[in-house]
């Protein structure tokens, strides 16, 4: 009988996840953070989409070695944030104060 051998031909992926800023208030701080550790901390801008935007400008500049694997894009209202490596998870927790 022959060996059987099971090859997986699925591709790696990176992760993605995504933030919605559903609500704007200019005295309201919006937190991203990884493992406790607040990545991202801005205040609120002239709305949703410029909120958003924000969040994805500090994202993108954050020097935290749990955020620099990742980058963020924007699109309106949604951040969305993706792994730059394949497999490599990782879990935002999104809150306001």
């Amino acid at each position: 009988m022959a060996n059987k051998y099971w090859q997986p031909k699925a591709l790696a992926t990176a992760q993605v996840s995504t933030v919605q800023v559903t609500a704007y208030d200019a005295g309201t701080t919006y937190i991203l953070t990884i493992n406790g550790i607040a990545i991202v901390s801005v205040l609120g801008s002239t709305d949703v989409n410029g909120t958003a935007t924000a969040i994805d400008a500090a994202w993108n500049l954050a020097t935290h070695a749990y955020g620099t694997g990742i980058t963020s894009t924007v699109a309106t209202d949604t951040v969305t944030l993706t792994a730059d490596v394949a497999e490599v998870p990782f879990v935002v927790t999104s809150s306001v104060s």
